[in-house]
């Protein structure tokens, strides 16, 4: 029984059925794609909160996030100590192709 106001997300099978993730990096995204803004797939969350959130160290995280990153799931952007951004790299997050595929049926 889901619960009133309860999270949720797409998740897309290219990341689901990708047998080079850890299941470590399909978590991660899987809470990356909570957070995408419908549009770009854009996420600003920090590793700290992301790690928090799926029980993992920061370490593990960043691991993760090299793993998407590396096989062409997400974009990063930030260097640093600035706020990292993510960008969910499957056309499923975006919205102008969302839209071109109702007006098409």
């Amino acid at each position: 029984m889901a619960l009133r106001g309860e999270r949720w997300a797409k998740v897309v099978e290219s990341v689901l059925c990708d047998l080079g993730l850890s299941s470590n990096a399909v978590r991660v995204f899987c809470n990356l794609a909570l957070w995408a803004l419908r549009g770009d797939g854009k996420v600003s969350r920090g590793r700290r909160a992301i790690a928090a959130a799926t029980g993992m160290s920061r370490d593990t995280v960043s691991s993760a996030i090299r793993q998407l990153k590396e096989r062409g799931h997400i974009r990063v952007d930030g260097t640093g100590r600035a706020r990292r951004h993510y960008f969910l790299l499957s056309p499923v997050y975006s919205e102008k192709v969302i839209e071109k595929r109702k007006k098409a049926a």
